[in-house]
């Protein structure tokens, strides 16, 4: 929950590492969702916050059961990109 609005519309929000999740899954090239996991990971780590590969697995586990709704190509990315500074 984010905010009610005139108590109408009521806004919902994810944590980052969920969104980050949802973007891995997704991989959609033509939606740069790679890439907005790079500057998402990297706005968290320069705000101090880093997101780490536990808190990301646990996501993507609670969302998806587990990384078999794709190749391992999307786990990987994310294994690498952890490890490596930003």
């Amino acid at each position: 929950y984010y905010k009610t609005y005139a108590n109408i519309l009521t806004v919902r929000t994810v944590t980052a590492e969920y969104l980050i999740a949802m973007k891995l899954l997704a991989g959609r090239s033509y939606k740069h969702d790679l890439s907005d996991v790079i500057g998402i990971l990297r706005e968290h780590q320069l705000q101090g916050q880093t997101i780490s590969l536990d808190q990301i697995q646990t996501a993507v586990i609670n969302l998806y059961g587990d990384w078999n709704l794709k190749s391992g190509e999307a786990k990987d990315f994310i294994e690498t990109v952890t490890q490596n500074e930003m």
